[in-house]
């Protein structure tokens, strides 16, 4: 029998695609239990659980279940753990370590604006910081604070 319709939620994938994910994965329609919901504080703006030994940052932050694009590393802490930090972790005052790098990573790609780019690629702008997302680098992307601003971030191609 078809899940009610009502008990779809919607699950967003870049490039506008659109998912009905039912309550359960018995298609009984239920609301999802507690583990079937992504673990994000970004709508409480509650920090962050520590993670359990064993479990990557990209599950303690959606929940386990959920694929991670990026295979065992969260792509923010891909990122701040690349050339990004030996680069431009002098743009940001207080970044001693990737860690800290990685919180301002987390913050621009979960709050900023965010535009698709050719090659696979998504930009992130959010208070003059620029990340881009990148699958096909071993580090994952960059970020930094370009001095062109959000026109950079509408420039690139």
């Amino acid at each position: 029998m078809p899940p009610d319709l009502l008990s779809l939620r919607p699950f967003f994938l870049e490039g506008g695609l659109v998912l009905a994910l039912g309550g359960d994965s018995t298609g009984s329609g239920n609301p999802p239990a507690a583990a079937d919901t992504p673990k994000s504080d970004a709508a409480t703006g509650s920090p962050k659980p520590e993670c359990p030994p064993g479990l990557n940052s990209f599950n303690c932050k959606y929940g386990q279940g959920f694929e991670d694009p990026f295979g065992k590393e969260d792509p923010a802490e891909k990122i701040a753990n690349g050339h990004a930090f030996d680069d431009h972790a002098h743009e940001f005052s207080g970044e001693n370590d990737p860690a800290d790098l990685q919180v301002i990573v987390e913050d621009v790609m979960e709050n900023g604006l965010k535009r698709s780019l050719p090659r696979g690629r998504t930009a992130y702008f959010k208070d003059g910081t620029l990340v881009i997302k990148d699958v096909t680098t071993t580090d994952g992307g960059t970020v930094y604070r370009p001095t062109g601003g959000i026109d950079t971030f509408f420039g690139l191609n």
